[in-house]
């Protein structure tokens, strides 16, 4: 979000000149959303595809680690972690709709 609000020209190109300082101003956005409580859009793959994703895990899950593909509470336990990654390991920040929206202008304003 970071180096694409610095690609938009939304924050000033010479704070992310180094790899630290982009650690930081991502840092810096992600908290500032936090204590705001903005809700940032996101994008997702969609279900169709995230069912089949899963349908191939399962298959292998079953076929080459069934011992512990069981042990680790089958298909009940693989589907709420797949769940959990879908939500925080599969989707992405909606940077056009930030962008266009201006929901984190203040926000990015504050970036010097």
């Amino acid at each position: 979000l970071a180096i694409a609000a610095k690609r938009a020209g939304i924050i000033p190109a010479s704070s992310l000149e180094k790899k630290i300082q982009i650690r930081r101003v991502s840092q810096f956005l992600m908290n500032q959303v936090e204590q705001t409580n903005t809700s940032l859009p996101r994008l997702c793959p969609s279900s169709e595809l995230m069912q089949t994703i899963f349908a191939q895990e399962l298959e292998h899950e079953r076929k080459y680690f069934p011992k512990w593909f069981e042990s680790q509470g089958g298909e009940d336990a693989l589907r709420k972690s797949f769940e959990k990654a879908v939500r925080n390991k599969f989707c992405a920040h909606d940077v056009d709709k930030i962008f266009d929206t201006g929901i984190m202008d203040d926000i990015f304003r504050q970036v010097k």
